[in-house]
């Protein structure tokens, strides 16, 4: 089986709903395509905003959900959204 990337996955499992009925195709919630791009999405590092650096450590707001978060934290500990600590703006 090939190595696809989150977004990859997200834009197979999109075709699926084609015709399909939740947001993506109308089932909302409860449709079990519409949860599996939920989850993939929260895998996605997202940059945090307003970046604090202290001595030891910096913390910023998630994106998704503006809780504070620390940059020894892989994600936000309330949305779940993966958090992307790199100095790069790519």
């Amino acid at each position: 089986m090939a190595n696809m990337t989150n977004e990859e996955a997200i834009q197979k499992i999109r075709k699926k709903c084609e015709g399909h009925d939740c947001g993506f195709c109308g089932k909302g919630n409860n449709c079990e395509l519409y949860l599996a791009i939920s989850a993939l999405k929260k895998q996605i590092p997202k940059k945090p905003r307003g970046i604090l650096q202290s001595q030891k450590f910096k913390s910023a707001r998630c994106k998704i959900c503006n809780e504070v978060v620390f940059d020894y934290w892989k994600g936000c500990p309330e949305c779940l959204n993966a958090i992307d600590w790199s100095e790069s703006n790519g």
